[in-house]
């Protein structure tokens, strides 16, 4: 398998898609398309709502690390789509952001106000929680979590300073973890 154009700039993204895409059980292809979103979401959005249409946008908030169980890399991956990605977590930062130069990444800390102040804990294993109880009870580093603090933005103010307040937003996936109602 030989990555997209965007990978060829990328080689440890290319080598991590490599093996990722060698490891994926035969269920997770479809000829030239492959799945990686949990239960199969990605392809049940590309059968019967997308029809595998291409060139699509996307906004995926709470992206994690782009690749696992991420609905929107198979529509990029093989349908040329593009969007914003939302991450808050310092970890995934490198991978969203250097996912495709089509895309507009921002580790943000997404709210239904802009400039409010939160502390999130972000689980090592990868899982957040926003204003969690957690980051309330330990406002420290311990050997599980790390705490962090930022600042909100609106989904708006988001789109608007992204390039893409003009476009048609086809999909978007919101992954917040309970924090959803106050993202949309």
């Amino acid at each position: 398998f030989i990555g997209p154009s965007f990978m060829s700039n990328q080689p440890w993204l290319k080598s991590k898609m490599h093996d990722k895409i060698k490891s994926l059980p035969k269920k997770s292809r479809l000829g030239n398309t492959f799945f990686f979103s949990q239960n199969g979401v990605d392809k049940y959005l590309l059968d019967n709502i997308f029809h595998y249409r291409s060139n699509g946008k996307f906004i995926d908030c709470g992206a994690s690390n782009g690749i696992n169980s991420n609905i929107t890399f198979s529509f990029e991956l093989c349908f040329n789509w593009s969007g914003i990605l939302i991450e808050p977590s310092f970890a995934y930062e490198h991978c969203l952001s250097n996912r495709s130069p089509k895309n507009h990444f921002s580790r943000s800390v997404l709210s239904s106000a802009s400039g409010t102040k939160v502390r999130y804990n972000h689980h090592k294993l990868g899982c957040f929680s926003g204003d969690s109880k957690i980051a309330d009870i330990k406002d420290r580093q311990n050997e599980n979590h790390w705490i962090f603090k930022a600042r909100t933005k609106t989904l708006t103010s988001l789109i608007n300073s992204s390039g893409y307040s003009s476009d048609v937003i086809d999909l978007m996936c919101v992954n917040a973890n309970g924090h959803e109602q106050h993202i949309i």
